[in-house]
């Protein structure tokens, strides 16, 4: 068993490790259970996790009020510096002005990156409603993680042309399009551009996929997260940490690769 197994199969927190979750969330949500939604809950599961870090998408950034959403992630920034870093998110559906507005707003206060929910949106991926936050991520080479899936307003299949036009953004598949089928586009996207990656988030785990991702794309392309507090953390460190991969590849998927993109040290 690896040193890492050996901590996880321990219960032993990860806090000698770097461990950067890419995927988090803040707040309730609609018909869902998050009993432990706000920003010191996650705090706390970090803590009993070893999780040295997140980036999060408040619930109501994604779906009703993003510039709320945004404000309660900029607060849970203030109030845990280092622990706690943000995703600007912006609702296509409003003016241009005010999408650009907001994006510069939240980057300005510290974010690190941007975020789309395409389905939450209603909106296609790349519909002109779109353009001018993904024109104004690239012009600043930021990273943007979006709902994805093998349909929807949102397949990956759609992200080559994306990451075609926009080659200064390195694009964060989230939840690698769910499932099997979703990892297989997934890992196609990252061989043909490389500034796609993929990342694990998943409700929908199957068996072998972390260990497809890396042996075909190499650990660099491939990023940890979670969804906290939507879903339990648990398993997707377990995941992690009993993949049949090298720890230094672990590692690399753990935490290395997001504070590369994310810029966080």
């Amino acid at each position: 068993m690896s040193d890492l197994q050996q901590k996880v199969s321990q219960g032993i927190p990860l806090t000698d490790e770097l461990v950067i979750d890419a995927h988090c969330h803040m707040g309730y949500y609609p018909n869902f259970n998050v009993p432990a939604p706000s920003a010191a809950d996650m705090v706390r599961w970090m803590d009993r996790l070893g999780i040295r870090a997140c980036v999060a998408a408040h619930h109501a950034a994604i779906a009703p009020d993003f510039r709320y959403g945004n404000d309660e992630v900029l607060q849970a920034m203030a109030n845990f510096p280092g622990r706690i870093y943000g995703y600007a998110t912006v609702n296509p559906n409003y003016p241009e002005s005010e999408l650009i507005a907001e994006l510069e707003r939240c980057i300005s206060a510290g974010m690190v990156g941007v975020k789309l929910h395409p389905d939450l949106h209603q909106t296609n991926v790349d519909d002109d409603k779109y353009r001018a936050v993904w024109e104004w991520t690239n012009e600043r080479s930021l990273p943007l993680l979006s709902h994805t899936g093998i349909g929807g307003r949102n397949p990956i299949k759609t992200f080559e042309k994306l990451a075609e036009m926009y080659p200064n953004v390195s694009i964060l598949l989230g939840h690698s399009g769910f499932g099997s089928e979703g990892a297989d586009q997934s890992i196609a996207a990252c061989l043909k551009y490389p500034n796609i990656y993929c990342e694990i988030t998943g409700s929908v785990i199957v068996y072998g996929t972390l260990e497809r991702m890396v042996n075909q794309l190499g650990a660099d392309r491939v990023l940890f997260g979670t969804d906290l507090p939507f879903l339990d953390a648990r398993p997707q460190v377990g995941r992690v940490a009993f993949a049949k991969i090298s720890d230094d590849d672990k590692r690399k998927v753990f935490g290395l690769n997001a504070a590369r993109i994310f810029g966080i040290h």
